[in-house]
């Protein structure tokens, strides 16, 4: 047999072997959605999303400071265009998932969706996070414009004793993000609330005054399980 053929060959298996990974890891693996243990404390306030936690800012008088070329700091209102925001201070929590991490959203606690609105955006790539991530450079959300440009799916959740807001963010390749909930339904916590296909972030929006944070940058969390933060009695 030449080497000619045994190249052509080997080229076809390698892709053939390439193909059955994609199809495996897109068809099956991407959508898995195992069962998480979910903290029966009513305290507990649980991250939203599978993922590294890229950032946790303080929003003082609306303004949030956020390391992109150019913006020292921006208006909550405009990150989040949250129409319910009250006059507080909050910790934003961002929460990057990589195309391995599992990519269904939880309920961070119990409570009614309040609102709920999708802004469509001009989606850019989340690569230079990802990159930021792997060399571990920090602040991981430098040169990140998807964060004010990618379209996102906006929830605020009302709950007995405190109200929250999860920020849904599109990646490049992503036309929609898809979401299980409507305005009015009512949440158990850790519940399953929406799916972002492929690599995107999830941030979290928390009253400062009334919780106590239980998590940092850099750290890995898991959707409805790891706790990010407790109320105040």
């Amino acid at each position: 047999m030449s080497y000619l053929k045994i190249f052509v060959y080997l080229f076809i298996l390698i892709n053939l072997i390439l193909l059955l990974v994609y199809i495996f890891w897109r068809g099956f693996y991407f959508f898995r959605n195992p069962p998480r243990k979910i903290p029966a404390d009513n305290s507990t306030i649980v991250s939203p999303a599978d993922g590294k936690i890229v950032y946790v800012k303080e929003v003082k008088k609306g303004m949030c400071p956020i390391s992109i070329k150019n913006h020292k700091e921006i208006p909550l209102t405009k990150y989040t265009k949250f129409n319910c925001l009250e006059n507080k201070d909050y910790y934003l929590v961002g929460i990057y998932m990589s195309v391995v991490d599992v990519h269904y959203n939880r309920a961070p606690i119990a409570g009614k969706v309040k609102h709920q609105d999708y802004l469509p955006g001009f989606n850019v790539s989340m690569f230079s996070t990802m990159v930021n991530i792997l060399l571990n450079r920090r602040p991981y959300e430098r040169m990140g414009q998807y964060l004010l440009q990618n379209g996102r799916n906006l929830l605020w959740i009302e709950g007995m004793d405190i109200s929250i807001g999860v920020v849904q963010i599109a990646d490049i390749w992503i036309s929609k993000i898809k979401s299980f909930v409507e305005e009015g339904k009512q949440l158990n916590k850790g519940e399953v609330l929406g799916l972002i296909r492929m690599g995107s972030q999830v941030d979290i929006l928390l009253p400062a005054d009334e919780v106590s944070l239980n998590c940092g940058v850099g750290e890995r969390v898991k959707a409805g399980e790891s706790v990010l933060a407790y109320k105040k009695p």
